[in-house]
């Protein structure tokens, strides 16, 4: 009998999965409801989960994450510990024990939890986005844009294996929106990191390894 050789399939570095039997998820459409389990496997390369207003791409992202205030989905593969994953919560507004710190507070803090931190590339991106007049600034002290620029340095600087983004364009400048995106066009195809995106849209100059359509 002919065979055929096949490429290997990458194992996920974070599996999600929701055991059959287990209720459904609020927040989320019903594909995600279904009586068998339902998994959602992240592999390395970029990763885009689209949808529109209230069809849980930021739910997704937290129970990827490990978020405790979220349904406690089953976590699995070598990202899921602690410093395996590396979330931007625009939402956020502090840090455990901070609730108004510093950018620099929030870069050595990511630095703590991550043990591949890059101090050069989170240099980089502090010039790249403008970001080097406000280091010693409060949160509270920035505008909108500025406060996620400081929040997504933090996750694109970690080196972690899996890095989740959740609209990261949101209030950025122009420059700042196209140097995001040309990074994201990068990590297409990466062999060992992952990066998952939630927004709306995938930009027409960027092409996912894999697309989750939440409708």
């Amino acid at each position: 009998m002919p065979t055929t050789d096949l490429p290997p399939v990458t194992p996920a570095l974070l599996r999600l999965r929701w055991p059959q039997g287990q209720p459904a998820v609020p927040g989320l459409p019903a594909a995600f409801a279904v009586g068998a389990d339902w998994q959602l496997d992240i592999r390395p390369g970029l990763t885009w989960i689209c949808g529109d207003e209230g069809r849980g791409k930021t739910l997704l992202l937290r129970m990827l994450a490990g978020d405790p205030a979220v349904p406690p989905a089953c976590r699995e593969g070598p990202a899921a510990v602690p410093a395996g994953v590396a979330w931007f919560d625009p939402a956020a507004t502090g840090l455990p024990g901070q609730s108004d710190p510093t950018a620099d507070a929030v870069l050595q803090a990511a630095a703590r939890r991550h043990p591949h931190f890059s101090v050069e590339a989170c240099a980089d991106l502090m010039d790249d986005l403008q970001l080097q007049a406000h280091r010693g600034k409060r949160l509270s002290m920035l505008s909108a844009g500025s406060r996620r620029k400081v929040w997504l340095t933090a996750a694109l600087a970690a080196g972690a294996p899996v890095t989740l983004l959740d609209q990261p364009f949101a209030a950025l400048d122009g420059r700042s929106v196209a140097l995001l995106r040309e990074l994201l066009a990068s990590v297409a195809g990466h062999p060992r990191r992952a990066w998952v995106v939630a927004d709306y849209t995938v930009p027409p100059d960027v092409t996912p390894d894999q697309r989750i359509d939440l409708g």
